[in-house]
């Protein structure tokens, strides 16, 4: 399920991509992962994709992850910046490893680094079958102006 804002309100969809109906200019995006499938409070991405007001995948050259609340480096490398390093087998996930766990929601905000049309976006869960942190519901915002952390 998707959360599509339209004019600042949130409408859930039931799809794998989110269409945004007004067009507007924004830099900062926050990711808000809900829950997940397999109801653990653990959450992955592989590659987030924003798309333009073409409809085609915005570059990711100048993005920058200003927060994430959660990464696990200790028993391995996921990373928030692994969301949009253009590589498949690489991903973010929260901390599994140590006791400092951190629960639902998580969130990811990505400063894009330029002003930009975003028209919708798209991202790709973990190759794995049967691993933990698949999203099942989650919220995209945008904004000109950073988020209160």
């Amino acid at each position: 399920m998707i959360s599509k804002i339209i004019n600042s309100q949130v409408i859930q969809l039931n799809y794998e991509e989110l269409l945004i109906e007004s067009e507007c200019s924004n830099i900062i995006t926050k990711e808000k992962p809900l829950n997940a499938y397999d109801g653990k409070d653990f959450a992955a991405i592989a590659e987030l994709e924003l798309l333009g007001a073409d409809g085609k995948p915005l570059s990711r050259q100048h993005w920058k992850v200003i927060y994430a609340d959660s990464e696990e480096t200790e028993e391995a490398n996921n990373i928030a910046t692994n969301v949009f390093d253009l590589q498949e087998s690489t991903f973010w996930h929260t901390n599994y490893s140590s006791a400092a766990k951190h629960k639902f929601p998580h969130q990811i905000v990505i400063n894009l680094g330029e002003d930009k049309i975003v028209t919708g976006f798209s991202y790709l869960p973990r190759a794995e079958a049967d691993k933990t942190g698949m999203i099942k519901d989650y919220r995209v915002y945008l904004k000109m102006t950073p988020f209160k952390l």
